[in-house]
């Protein structure tokens, strides 16, 4: 278990780095539609269930909450597997503690719609998914509608397996003033990143392999378009899909220092940087060379994904929400390169579980998230193709991709090379990228002209904070 020692240190080790360096939000959403369920709570599970992410032994005062209700709103599961594998789960830990979970699925744009009303309602939701960065999670810590987890997470071990920059995502200033500092507000059982998975029979044929630098990976694109293969697979009806690419690219041009510096608004940090539009400047040849589907500005990021899994495209730029979609003997994957060692790549957690703060169940609640972040859960989770915060238990089934995209989670954090969605900056700023990057799409802005843009947006909430 960890000991609070050891947070005590995390915590000086963050201050110690913020000094030194001079003082959203995962944008996917879900095509599913929501729904309400209830756990059934007639049966028990066997008596090696897991409820304690440390210990892994079943609780003592489970009857204490015995005939309690506890709301739940989740997101939508990237697969029906995945989101079959938490009702188990939601369905196992009820029947222990002999309770109800009153599971209301919600979308990720409902989520983003009605999930911070819904906190500063007395009937609302004792437990939520609120989606990280600013302009949700940081807003509903401003509003004093999220308790603090950072003590009892601390005493429980969840944050085990977190590298200080994936842990710094949830945490915020009492106040909800200062981003990746403070207290810890919300945690999640998955990971999501960013990365590129490709075809490995179009690979094979046309003799290419994945690249370890840039410019093994622009000789790549050339051979592809060689061949008459279309190098990249896209879909950008919704606007985020082209500037995940974007991200990925400036992510990996920086550093963690940068990267962290901006997003957490310390120091003197501009968009206008040098890392930042070499991506842009990269991701516009790459559209100016027709890399891209053919017209993929209308076409929808789940039809890409269709697209994609049916063989059209050599590689996808996208989310590792996508791997229970592609077949492993098909499919590989890989991290954004750069030649000099892993530089930073994009990702978080996902949507992470947060409590009510006046909610009557607040302890229940993190019982809950307790069993959510166990063993079996990671298991459970594992075994429906999910990617887990909890490195899997080595009995898992995960599939071949699955556990490729896995390894790359735990080189990412072994590293402590998570870098971030840029979006999260500024509560404004996703709309200014959607606007901004379709004039990049269409050649009517230059790639210094796109980071200048953004830059005037991030400037102004700067200076407004």
């Amino acid at each position: 278990m960890k000991t609070r020692n050891r947070w005590l240190w995390i915590i000086a080790a963050l201050a110690l780095v913020a000094a030194a360096c001079g003082d959203s939000g995962d944008s996917t959403a879900s095509d599913e539609a929501s729904g309400t369920t209830t756990a059934e709570t007639s049966t028990a599970p066997d008596d090696t269930q897991t409820t304690d992410a440390t210990t892994d032994t079943p609780p003592d005062d489970a009857s204490s909450f015995a005939g309690e209700t506890l709301v739940v709103w989740d997101k939508v599961a990237a697969s029906p597997a995945i989101d079959e594998a938490y009702q188990q789960l939601y369905d196992e830990f009820a029947a222990e503690w002999e309770v109800t979970i009153d599971r209301q699925s919600k979308t990720f744009d409902d989520l983003k719609a009605t999930v911070l009303l819904a906190l500063g309602q007395s009937d609302g939701p004792d437990v939520a998914v609120v989606p990280q960065g600013r302009p949700d999670m940081g807003k509903a810590v401003e509003a004093g509608l999220l308790l603090d987890l950072t003590s009892f997470g601390t005493e429980r071990g969840w944050f085990d397996d977190f590298g200080t920059n994936i842990l710094t995502k949830t945490m915020f200033s009492a106040d909800g003033a200062e981003f990746g500092t403070g207290n810890v507000y919300g945690i999640a059982p998955e990971v999501e990143f960013l990365g590129w998975f490709y075809n490995k029979d179009i690979f094979a044929e046309v003799g290419v392999e994945p690249p370890t630098t840039m410019d093994e990976f622009n000789a790549l694109l050339e051979s592809l378009a060689a061949a008459g293969e279309v190098p990249f697979t896209a879909g950008n009806v919704e606007g985020f899909p082209i500037l995940h690419t974007f991200m990925a690219l400036g992510n990996a041009n920086a550093n963690t220092d940068y990267v962290n510096d901006l997003i957490y608004g310390r120091g003197d940090r501009s968009f206008n940087s040098a890392a930042l539009r070499d991506g842009a400047e990269t991701l516009a040849s790459w559209i100016e060379a027709d890399y891209f589907t053919p017209a993929f500005e209308g076409i929808a990021y789940g039809d890409s994904i269709g697209l994609f899994a049916g063989g059209e495209g050599a590689i996808m730029q996208t989310g590792t929400w996508i791997v229970p979609e592609l077949d492993s003997e098909t499919f590989g994957f890989f991290l954004t390169p750069r030649g000099d060692g892993l530089p930073p790549q994009v990702g978080a957690t996902s949507e992470p579980y947060a409590i009510r703060i006046d909610s009557e169940a607040q302890e229940l609640g993190l019982e809950f998230i307790d069993f959510m972040m166990s063993e079996r859960a990671a298991l459970v989770l594992a075994n429906a193709g999910a990617l887990t915060t909890r490195t899997p238990p080595a009995d898992s089934t995960q599939s071949a991709l699955a556990a490729e995209a896995q390894q790359a989670w735990g080189d990412i954090t072994g590293a402590d090379q998570v870098g971030h969605y840029l979006d999260w900056a500024a509560p404004t700023m996703f709309d200014t990228m959607v606007a901004e990057s379709q004039l990049l799409v269409s050649g009517d802005i230059t790639a210094e002209e796109f980071v200048e843009a953004l830059d005037v947006t991030y400037q102004e909430y700067l200076a407004e904070s």
